[in-house]
C-alpha cells in the first residue's frame, strides 16, 4: 500500500490518497480521503492476465459513478467511459498517430488531442484550435510531480505538486 499526499501551490491539500496493489504491482483500488477521514472518490481496476488494463470503475463515495473500458490498438489503449445509466461520456482513441479524445455534452462534442512520449505517457492537451490547455510533468520513476490547468490567455490557472510516500 501507498499514500500520497497532494500539494497545491505549495500548501499540503486537505486529502490523501491509499492505494492497494496486486502481485505484479499494478493498481487494483485506489480510495482518496477527505480531511475527516471521510472517503471522496475511489478507483476499482481490473486486467487480463497479460497484465493490460481492461476495466474501470470510479465512484464518488456514494457508489458507482462511471465505467471505464479499455481495449488494446496495439501499444494504445482505446478508452470509453460512461456513466451509471450507460451515456458515453467521453471516448480515447488513437488515430493517425495521434490520441484523441471526444467529450460528449448535451450541446456537442468538444475534441482534444493528446501529446504523448514514445512510451505513450501524455505531456500535454491541446483543443481543436491548439491552443495549449494542459500539461504534466514526470519524475525519472514515472511519477507525476506536477500538473498545470491553463486559461484561455495560457495563464496559469491551476498548479499542483506531487510529492510521494512509500509505506511499505
Amino acid at each position: 500500500n501507498c499514500t500520497e499526499e497532494y500539494y497545491y501551490q505549495g500548501t499540503a491539500l486537505d486529502y490523501y490518497v491509499i492505494s492497494e496493489y496486486n502481485d505484479r504491482n499494478l493498481p487494483v483500488h485506489i480510495t482518496c480521503f477527505l480531511a475527516d477521514d471521510s472517503i471522496s472518490s475511489e478507483y476499482e481496476y481490473q486486467y487480463d492476465n497479460e497484465g493490460n488494463l481492461v476495466s474501470e470503475i470510479r465512484s464518488d463515495g456514494a457508489g458507482a459513478k462511471d465505467f471505464v473500458h479499455y481495449e488494446r490498438n496495439g501499444i494504445y489503449l482505446q478508452e470509453t467511459c460512461e456513466n451509471a445509466v450507460g451515456e458515453i461520456i467521453y471516448k480515447r482513441d488513437y488515430e493517425n498517430g495521434v490520441i484523441v479524445r471526444e467529450y460528449f455534452y448535451e450541446n456537442g462534442v468538444m475534441t482534444y488531442f493528446e501529446e504523448t512520449d514514445d512510451d505513450i505517457t501524455v505531456r500535454t492537451y491541446v483543443d481543436e484550435s491548439g491552443k495549449l490547455l494542459y500539461s504534466k510533468t514526470y519524475d525519472a520513476g514515472g511519477n507525476t510531480i506536477a500538473e498545470t490547468y491553463y486559461d484561455d490567455d495560457a495563464s496559469v490557472r491551476d498548479y499542483y505538486t506531487f510529492e510521494y510516500n512509500d509505506d511499505n
